[in-house]
């Protein structure tokens, strides 16, 4: 869905870091009536051409899943809107932190991806508060009881064997 060139995803800023390296998880908060308006036609978005591989059945009446994209597809996208929103609000935030999505059976984006990844911000949680674990443990942190890494720091944690296979935190 990206209408970035390869020359610009790649470009570099002057400390060396990618350029264009901030993403959207697509997560939007919107008025009913700001939906309204582009719904409605009165905010008019534009067509975005997606190139995909459609499933179709042939003259033989055989199922055809093909390699390459076979269809176009016009999409509007609802971050097209953002520019006509009065007061919008941007978040940034580390990915690592905050977004780990379930999209997939297996692999990238899957239930185990995302568990590891909330095993690993426990972990640095745990370090940054400057307590040690076992590096083969599975450590989880309640985050009713601590939302922020903060407060690790701050809790009595003197009741927490940090030195079992399985960590859990919480109260």
């Amino acid at each position: 869905y990206s209408d970035l060139p390869e020359e610009k995803a790649l470009e570099k800023d002057e400390s060396g870091q990618i350029k264009y390296r901030a993403g959207s998880p697509a997560i939007h908060i919107l008025r009913r009536d700001f939906i309204e308006q582009f719904a409605s036609g009165e905010i008019k978005l534009p067509y975005h051409r997606a190139e995909k591989k459609v499933a179709h059945v042939d003259e033989n009446g055989q199922l055809v899943t093909p390699d390459q994209p076979n269809a176009v597809k016009f999409e509007t996208f609802v971050f097209d809107a953002l520019p006509f929103a009065k007061n919008p609000l941007i978040l940034e935030a580390d990915r690592g932190e905050e977004f780990s999505p379930v999209k997939n059976m297996t692999g990238v984006d899957s239930l185990e991806s995302s568990r590891a990844d909330q095993i690993q911000k426990a972990k640095n949680w745990l370090l940054k508060a400057g307590h040690k674990y076992r590096e083969d443990s599975t450590v989880e942190i309640c985050p009713k009881s601590f939302p922020y890494p903060e407060d690790i720091q701050l809790a009595n944690t003197d009741s927490f064997d940090l030195q079992q296979n399985e960590i859990y935190l919480g109260y």
